[in-house]
């Protein structure tokens, strides 16, 4: 054994038990017992991790962003060799004059600190043949590009000579990051080694360039013959001059062909190829890859040296307050209020599935070449809302800001120019009422939409509008076949923007990078298989200053399910990375965990999954809740109930069962197999694709076994609830929780738990049950639970009226009978050598590994604590 297999089982402790370094050191040295050897080199390993954890604290806190809490000044001083701005800086000071002074102003400070953090973390350029290689990860139209427009700036001011951006696959998005950056920071006294017009051609003098110390510019499409040419100016470069003139190579939409998808590690597919060559030529400076979907990236092989996997750092970028994100957009329970929920922005309508079926083309070249549908009503929804958003911003006085709609139906060609021309002729036949005066339906769209979000205009004003909004929306194709592509630059005789009123239908040209300006309705059925590539998708999200009450998104309803899935993987995965900040540990050595979906999506596509393992099932610590329940069904309502009732029998036979001093009752110590029966027996729909009661009575009978649970029936202390009996000494007060009104097939009550439901069987001193936030919750059950799972039994109101009736948001519960809730806190459970698992998947298994890799090496006897048997 050498100082690396310590540091496995240390970091391994961290990660695990959440330890911090010197916690983990002290478990791993107490159980080696008395075996010097061992305890020399995990002394060693421990010194390493140590000095590689001090580098990386003071790259997540650079002098210049820490205020003066920060205690490690002295160090920063020996490690850190980037300190923030400096006042003679020439790029950024300019760059920043020009951000106060514009639309980014509010974000200033929040660009001005991410970016002093990202080049901290890059190679000193100070120091010849250093090199590091990092991930960015932002959010969908979160404004990456005014991140590292400010991180080439200031990267350029403190040595870098030469900044290399891989911009993009398309035409479009190459020259629309070309004009930013050019207008932004290289500005006439750079070398521009492409324009707005012109991608990389290779016949410039790169030894006269970088020898003049004049800073260059190069914007590259992820086109082989443009990588090529970019490679071989670099190898004419003599490797002196190289090595003497840091660079910097951007990789914007880092996910999307650079990650390796070849299926044999032997035989890379060309861009990655390209991309590794380029870096290979590059002896000192840094590679950063930027993208808001990182999990090809993440899945990259972390041993091989030559690949572009982000071994030096992995930094998450934090949105502005008026970001819309998928949280945002799709809603997040509240979990201090279970009753009534964060249904996030009431802004996405349902395209149901006849709708949808109608509108896809058929898979033969044939039949797509002729395929020509009718527009659903949904469409002609959307674009009525169209006109009066353009005509509701022309009333705002914001009549010279772009406003788009998105119409994105299949990813095939053909069908974009029929839907062209059948959008084209419902404007006509809207342009046909508005000249009519007939208001009807226009007016129904607008008093439905405008009472959703708070509208504040008068449709008189908006319908005085309507005339000329309608002669000024273009409808454009943009894909790779149409001539009349998006753009936004377009300018009068004088020189004045034209602002663009446009309606887009394209398919893969719109699905990435390109920034659809003023995007106010998308219309969005296409779907996708993999998280990142409908994520992607997802133009909708960004900043809408000014006009946030208007934006709409009209799709499938599984779909909208399945975004909402994903706003959770994108948070979990932002903990990780924190996680792994906190730890001071770099992604060398500890990977990320992405969720796995329990249905249909993948991750990322298989080719860029060949070194991601499948590592953990667990719901150790986690909260479950039903949140979609059977309404209409009442032989599944009588059933769930009978489950119910069946659960409240057998918890009775371990010890009785008694009223906690809020009214609840609770019956303690029940057995996981019984809890595992009855998560069987119970019903649930299958639109909550969370809620998967295989999985989790299949953790209670292996890593869960042994764990006993506590079980609440809910009883609130309203005195006018209705009541229902479950079995107990007297019947149960009802909880009312109302659904949600976009859905009707099933009652979608978003939230059934709160913050102190979780806490419900434990006796704790008041104050600490005050002010809880998830992690307090979670600490007050590991403190105080003793290892206890708990389940919780809600008898819901069928009749649950919503508490606001102005938003409409919710609706009245139409069901037979009362409805029974589950919600499920699951106990801490060292469950990491259990079981296989769909959950989660990661490059790096620090917390799993086959049992026996340290037997008969730690002395863990008379120890109570979890031994290290089977830690990796």
């Amino acid at each position: 054994m050498d100082p690396e297999f310590w540091r496995g089982q240390i970091v391994s402790m961290m990660r695990r038990k959440q330890q911090t370094l010197e916690e983990a050191l002290e478990y791993v040295l107490m159980n080696v017992g008395q075996v010097p050897e061992h305890a020399a080199l995990v002394e060693e390993a421990g010194a390493d991790l140590r000095l590689e954890q001090r580098r990386q604290l003071l790259l997540e806190a650079p002098p210049m962003a820490r205020g003066p809490s920060y205690h490690v000044e002295s160090e920063a001083k020996m490690d850190a060799w980037y300190t923030g701005p400096a006042e003679d800086d020439l790029y950024w000071r300019k760059l920043a004059d020009k951000m106060r002074q514009g639309s980014l102003a509010d974000a200033f400070d929040d660009i001005d600190l991410a970016s002093t953090k990202v080049v901290a973390h890059l190679a000193n350029p100070g120091v010849r043949d250093l090199k590091k290689k990092g991930l960015v990860v932002g959010h969908v139209q979160s404004g990456k590009t005014a991140n590292y427009a400010a991180v080439m700036a200031k990267a350029t001011d403190a040595g870098y000579r030469m900044v290399i951006v891989l911009s993009g696959m398309h035409n479009n998005l190459r020259k629309q990051t070309q004009q930013r950056l050019t207008a932004d920071v290289a500005d006439e006294s750079w070398f521009p080694l492409t324009d707005e017009d012109n991608d990389f051609g290779g016949a410039h003098r790169g030894s006269a360039l970088l020898v003049s110390g004049t800073p260059s510019l190069a914007v590259v499409k992820k086109n082989s013959h443009r990588l090529r040419w970019l490679r071989d100016f670099l190898r004419d470069i003599k490797w002196e001059t190289r090595r003497n003139c840091p660079i910097l190579l951007l990789d914007d939409e880092a996910d999307q062909a650079t990650p390796n998808t070849a299926r044999l590690d032997d035989e890379p597919s060309r861009i990655n190829q390209l991309v590794k060559d380029i870096w290979e030529e590059i002896p000192t400076g840094s590679y950063v890859g930027y993208t808001a979907t990182p999990f090809a990236n993440v899945f990259m092989d972390p041993d091989d040296e030559a690949d572009l996997y982000p071994s030096d750092f992995i930094l998450a970028l934090e949105p502005g307050k008026d970001y819309f994100g998928a949280e945002r957009v799709f809603g997040r329970f509240n979990p201090d209020d279970a009753e009534e929920g964060d249904d996030g922005l009431d802004m996405v309508r349902t395209v149901t599935e006849d709708e949808v079926m109608s509108l896809r083309p058929p898979s033969d070249r044939e039949g797509r070449e002729i395929f020509d549908p009718a527009v659903p009503e949904s469409l002609r929804d959307a674009l009525r809302w169209f006109c009066l958003s353009v005509a509701a911003r022309t009333v705002r006085g914001q009549a010279e800001r772009h406003t788009s709609m998105l119409v994105h139906t299949t990813h095939y060609v053909s069908p974009h120019f029929t839907m062209q021309e059948r959008i084209r002729e419902v404007l006509v036949d809207l342009t046909s009422e508005v000249n009519k005066g007939d208001q009807t339906a226009f007016k129904e769209t607008w008093d439905r939409e405008s009472v959703a979000t708070g509208v504040p205009e008068p449709f008189e004003d908006v319908w005085e509008e309507l005339p000329s909004v309608l002669a000024s929306v273009a409808v454009l194709v943009d894909n790779g076949f149409s001539e009349d592509r998006l753009d936004y630059d377009v300018k009068d005789d004088e020189g004045n923007l034209i602002p663009q009123y446009v309606i887009a239908v394209g398919g893969g040209t719109l699905s990435r990078g390109l920034t659809l300006e003023g995007l106010v309705v998308s219309y969005f059925i296409r779907t996708s298989s993999t998280y990142d590539t409908l994520l992607q998708m997802g133009r909708w999200f960004g900043y809408r200053v000014g006009y946030e009450d208007l934006p709409r998104v009209w799709m499938p309803d599984d779909l909208r399910e399945e975004f909402r899935f994903l706003a959770q993987v994108e948070h979990e995965l932002r903990e990780e990375i924190a996680s792994m900040a906190r730890s001071g540990i770099s992604p060398q050595q500890l990977g990320v965990r992405v969720r796995a979906h329990p249905g249909r999506l993948e991750i990322t596509a298989a080719t860029k999954m060949q070194h991601a393992q499948l590592v953990r099932m667990s719901y150790s610590g986690q909260t479950m809740q039903t949140i979609q329940l059977h309404e209409r069904d009442a032989s599944i309502i009588a059933a769930n109930r009978a489950k119910a009732e069946g659960l409240v029998a057998i918890a009775a036979e371990t010890r009785p069962w008694e009223q906690t001093s809020s009214g609840h009752w609770l019956a303690r110590d029940v057995r996981a197999r019984d809890v595992s029966d009855f998560l069987r027996g119970y019903l649930n729909h299958e639109s909550q694709v969370n809620w998967n009661p295989e999985l989790m009575a299949g953790w209670l009978d292996d890593p869960g076994a042994g764990t006993l649970w506590n079980v609440v029936v809910f009883n609130p202390n309203k005195a006018d609830s209705s009541t229902v009996d479950v079995g107990l000494p007297e019947p149960i007060r009802m909880v009312t929780r109302a659904p949600r009104s976009k859905e009707t097939d099933r009652a979608n009550i978003k939230a059934l738990m709160s913050l102190n439901d979780r806490l419900l069987d434990l006796s704790l001193p008041e104050p600490l049950a005050r002010d809880l936030d998830d992690k307090g919750t979670r600490r007050l059950r590991a403190q105080y639970a003793d290892g206890r799972g708990l389940v919780i039994l809600y008898a819901i109101d069928p009749h649950s009226g919503p508490k606001d009736k102005i938003l409409q948001t919710r609706r009245r519960m139409q069901a037979p009978a009362p409805p029974i809730g589950v919600g499920m806190v699951f106990p801490q459970v060292d469950d990491w050598a259990h079981g296989d698992s769909k959950q989660y998947y990661s490059v790096r298994t620090d917390w799993h590994v086959a049992e026996g890799d340290v037997e008969g090496v730690l002395d863990t006897e008379g120890d109570r604590r979890p031994s290290f048997e089977g830690v990796a």
